[in-house]
């Protein structure tokens, strides 16, 4: 006998779910029980980012909204780049996914969300610091994976930097879900000069995701 279960509707947050069939043979009661793990389970974001292969003038940036598939509505994305980097609206760009069985994302490039339709775009910088705020809002409720793409200038007067940026995402559904990912960039100006050209990127990275 084969039995499916659902977690359609739900918050996906444990590392595996288990499951209990109970049965009678010849009026003998049995429990058969199965335990089944979940790919991206307790993930509410990823991040990742590199130096634009196309001008090393920028940084380009990557969020992987709800990886685990949970049924949110009021998903709200907030992104904080250091201030030595600069966002651009126009250079945001939102997409859905491609989820292979064993939980591998890709970004489907054929499927582009509409602003204003799909989502809502915000940015806001304050004139005093240059710090400079993102906020992104789903219009809908979701159930899948999105993908946020964006590239920041980078805006450095030293031959040696550190590009940092956090992301939150908020969500809810069953409950009220968060997770918060900082990715950071050692920048090293090989041209000698504060033009941010020539550039190469030591990555590390930090998750904390709480619900």
């Amino acid at each position: 006998m084969i039995f499916e279960t659902s977690l359609e509707g739900k918050v996906i947050d444990a590392l595996s779910y288990d499951n209990t069939a109970k049965y009678t043979n010849d009026g003998q009661d049995k429990d058969l029980t199965a335990k089944v793990s979940v790919p991206n389970s307790g993930k509410v974001a990823y991040k990742t980012g590199e130096q634009d292969p196309e001008d090393s003038a920028y940084a380009v940036w990557n969020i992987t909204v709800n990886p685990e598939q949970s049924t949110l509505k009021d998903v709200t994305v907030v992104d904080k780049p250091s201030t030595n980097q600069v966002l651009d609206k126009s250079d945001v760009v939102a997409y859905g996914t491609k989820i292979a069985t064993n939980g591998a994302i890709t970004v489907d490039k054929t499927n582009v969300l509409t602003e204003g339709k799909d989502y809502s775009i915000n940015i806001t910088t304050d004139q005093t610091s240059g710090e400079q705020v993102m906020t992104i809002k789903f219009l809908h409720e979701i159930s899948t994976a999105y993908s946020v793409h964006y590239r920041t200038l980078i805006n450095s007067s030293k031959i040696n930097d550190t590009l940092s940026n956090t992301v939150t995402v908020t969500g809810t559904g069953t409950k009220v879900v968060t997770g918060e990912v900082t990715r950071s960039h050692d920048v090293v100006n090989n041209s000698g000069t504060a033009e941010g050209t020539n550039l190469d990127y030591q990555l590390t990275k930090v998750d904390k995701d709480t619900d």
